[in-house]
């Protein structure tokens, strides 16, 4: 795509060494034919000139705009060493260098992952607030840009999700209906019960770099996980010591992560306050205890309590002597930075006489029903109760296992009669990726279910290929998720164009594949796998200075 005069430029690179966005990357710019350095701008007027070098952000990317002079573009990657096919000169408005963006989101520093804005709730008025960090926050709606200041709306006293975002008009709009990311700009969301007054309040701002596709096929792909294995370590635990103090423990600091929206919690010191999270009666998830002790117990008899499912009735229910349950940890992308709801517990349902019977239950037997899709399974703590025991609960901490899932491997019921979105989530109880993700937990592709969903006409760029015994595909979109009972199967991609340069798509597969081809006209593969693993997103990005395909 060229560029057009005053549009804002976007520069996108990948490091030559790696095939990867050249995160952090240096772009020095010069007069075309010099090492005289000429400047770009942060700003159409010209006014606010960028830094020079221009540091890429962790998607290899950076947004400017030019003066009306050619320009010599110079890169050096984040370790010092000259990229090929640089310097480049000539460079300037309308040049296949850079692509002129219809920029929509919110300014972020990418490097330092600072926004320009705070969001906040207030359940006593239902008002959803963003305001600026210092005097005014900047919002680019359909490549322009406006500066704003406190920007306020309230939504209907009604229990549900509620989404919050920006229109193409630029008017902050709360609706239950599921916004279209590609001509709005999320910003965040609640879920409230009215009855209770409770809230749980997620990041969902998207930031103005991130193309709108880009930002579905990870929500879709990847969803929510966790930055770093070493993110909300829990220590400083008793294993079998029925003392209060041994069954509290703390939990690190640590980063979830979500496409573009990056929420870093706060550590959690031993005897917290935890929260813990729990179904009653039909649901959904969001009913919250906060406590010094990271499990919930009956005040009478002093016994640990689990998740029970009465007869279609959710409830918290006493463990006898002798019995296991294991409480999960989520980290989620909670958005309230005064109360640690950004991790949290979930008892679990099932009682065990065991403990390896307990251990052996995976995090994915849970009904949980979450009112929102933001959170992330980190840790399985496994607890046994004992009638000799005198501390609270009765109960000492059996294990600790520390959760690992592919991604769309966490799949629960969504409960939609609390969202009323037809675009994205299906209006039947089918499965719904929550943690790991994905909006595709079922293959049905009938009226009201994920496949129909995804195939919705105001979700371009997704699809799901329902390709039978068929032993080749051809992809066009972004996102594909291809059901096949082949085993063996020829993926072919978009042939080698400069049009695609830097672009990424998405293959899964609903089933395991034992032979693996991967073609493009006038392009290779670096990486592609020779089999497939069921439910396994293939993350490809084209790279057109080298006509090849790299998988990452």
């Amino acid at each position: 795509m060229t560029s057009v005069i005053g549009q804002p430029q976007l520069f996108q690179a990948n490091d030559n060494t790696t095939g990867l966005p050249a995160a952090g990357a240096f772009l020095y710019t010069y007069a075309s034919g010099t090492n005289t350095p000429l400047s770009t701008f942060y700003d159409a007027a010209l006014t606010s000139p960028c830094p020079n070098p221009i540091t890429l952000d962790n998607y290899g990317q950076a947004v400017f705009y030019l003066s009306s002079a050619l320009y010599r573009f110079n890169l050096i990657n984040s370790s010092g060493i000259q990229q090929a096919h640089y310097p480049q000169d000539n460079v300037g408005q309308g040049t296949a260098s850079l692509s002129s963006i219809p920029l929509n989101g919110f300014y972020y520093d990418s490097t330092n992952l600072i926004y320009e804005i705070n969001i906040s709730y207030s359940p006593t008025t239902q008002t959803f607030t963003v305001s600026p960090t210092s005097a005014s926050f900047r919002l680019w709606l359909n490549g322009t840009l406006a500066n704003y200041t406190t920007q306020t709306v309230t939504h209907a006293n009604t229990s549900g999700s509620w989404y919050f975002y920006f229109t193409s008009a630029g008017v902050l709009t709360a609706s239950m209906t599921y916004y279209n990311i590609l001509n709005t700009v999320p910003v965040g969301a609640v879920y409230y019960n009215a009855s209770t007054s409770q809230y749980w309040l997620f990041e969902t701002r998207k930031h103005y770099q991130s193309p709108a596709e880009w930002v579905n096929s990870q929500n879709l792909a990847i969803g929510t996980f966790v930055k770093s294995i070493t993110d909300f370590t829990v220590a400083n635990y008793g294993l079998g010591v029925p003392a209060q103090i041994a069954t509290q423990f703390t939990i690190a600091s640590g980063t979830a992560i979500d496409a573009d929206v990056e929420v870093v919690s706060q550590a959690i010191s031993s005897g917290g306050p935890y929260y813990t999270s729990y179904l009653t009666g039909t649901g959904p998830l969001g009913n919250f205890t906060s406590s010094a002790l990271p499990f919930i117990y009956d005040g009478g008899t002093n016994y640990l309590q689990y998740n029970q499912n009465n007869s279609g009735t959710w409830q918290m229910t006493d463990l006898t002597s002798g019995q296991y349950v294991n409480y999960y940890l989520f980290a989620s992308l909670g958005a309230d930075s005064t109360t640690p709801k950004q991790v949290f517990l979930i008892p679990g349902q099932s009682t065990f006489s065991t403990l390896a019977s307990a251990q052996a239950e995976s995090v994915t037997a849970l009904t949980l029903v979450f009112p929102l899709l933001c959170f992330v399974p980190v840790y399985q703590i496994t607890m046994l109760t004992n009638s000799t025991y005198s501390n609270p609960g009765k109960c000492v901490i059996s294990a600790v296992t520390r959760i690992s899932l592919t991604h769309a491997q966490f799949t629960q019921p969504f409960n939609t009669s609390y969202v009323t979105s037809t675009s994205l989530l299906s209006t039947s109880s089918a499965t719904q990726g929550a943690g790991e993700v994905g909006y595709k937990g079922t293959l049905s592709y009938s009226s009201g279910t994920v496949g129909y969903a995804l195939n919705n006409p105001s979700f371009p760029g997704l699809s799901i290929i329902a390709n039978g015994s068929a032993t080749s595909v051809t992809i066009s979109n972004h996102f594909t998720y291809i059901t096949t009972s082949a085993s063996s199967m020829a993926t072919t991609l978009p042939a080698a164009s400069a049009s695609i340069d830097g672009q990424v798509f998405i293959v899964e597969f609903g089933s395991s594949v034992t032979t693996a081809t991967w073609i493009s006209s006038g392009a290779t593969f670096v990486g592609a796998p020779s089999t497939i693993v069921l439910n396994t997103p293939y993350r490809f990005i084209y790279i057109n200075s080298s006509t090849q395909w790299f998988l990452y």
